[in-house]
């Protein structure tokens, strides 16, 4: 089964994907976390991310591992563990550029199919329901109010101890939101079969409970079609 959880920047993604994931015995790919090393590839040789061959070239020849654990996905870029250094200031900045080139895109998303021909996933990002499975059995796109992802935002450089301001993390968010949503390639939008999941109100306890109840409804829904298709 494969589950497809989409929405903007700040609005936990990761931390629900991980949490739907880990209580459905289903693997976690943090696709977004995919970008971010190949953003950290980026500035780490100095290379132009305007320069479309250049990022190409650059996602041909980096590696860029998954490994599951407890606490979420480490993120190995070339065998280093750059799980912490991916969520830098620099990168989130640049994540964005980076990722917007077709061939790096179509390299990426060929990595994340490969990655869930074995066995039941969630799968996050921005694309996932839309292009990269667009027959996904469940289709979640994750909202929220702005206020509420720059709180969420804050609340994750703070925990990591990164020095942030309200405003600039504000004014990041609504950068981010209007150039996801109008580039030319995979552009941010929900799927017209997604089921629109508003966070605002709502826990993490309770965000999580209302899309693993979908993804059981789902399942017990194929179980019955299977039977009457047998007999």
């Amino acid at each position: 089964m494969i589950v497809a959880i989409d929405g903007p920047v700040g609005v936990g993604k990761s931390t629900v994907a991980r949490a739907v994931a880990e209580q459905m015995g289903f693997l976690h790919i943090d696709t977004g976390a995919m970008y971010r090393a190949l953003a950290l590839r980026c500035l780490e040789e100095d290379l132009d991310p305007d320069d479309p061959q250049a990022m190409g070239e650059m996602a041909a020849f980096t590696q860029v591992r998954l490994e599951p654990s407890p606490r979420g996905p480490k993120v190995h870029l070339n065998s280093h563990d750059v799980t912490e250094a991916i969520r830098s200031p620099e990168v989130t900045a640049l994540v964005s550029k980076v990722s917007a080139h077709p061939g790096l895109r179509e390299i990426v998303v060929h990595r994340q199919r490969l990655m869930a021909e074995h066995g039941s996933v969630v799968m996050e990002g921005r694309d996932i329901g839309t292009v990269v499975f667009p027959r996904a059995d469940v289709k979640i796109y994750l909202d929220a109010s702005l206020d509420a992802r720059v709180r969420r935002r804050a609340g994750d450089y703070e925990a990591r101890g990164t020095p942030w301001s309200f405003e600039e993390i504000r004014q990041s968010v609504l950068a981010r939101d209007d150039y996801d949503k109008n580039r030319e390639v995979s552009p941010l939008r929900v799927a017209d079969d997604a089921l629109v999941v508003d966070t605002t109100e709502l826990s993490f306890e309770e965000v999580v409970a209302r899309i693993v109840k979908i993804i059981r409804d789902k399942i017990r829904e194929k179980r019955s079609a299977e039977k009457k298709r047998k007999g």
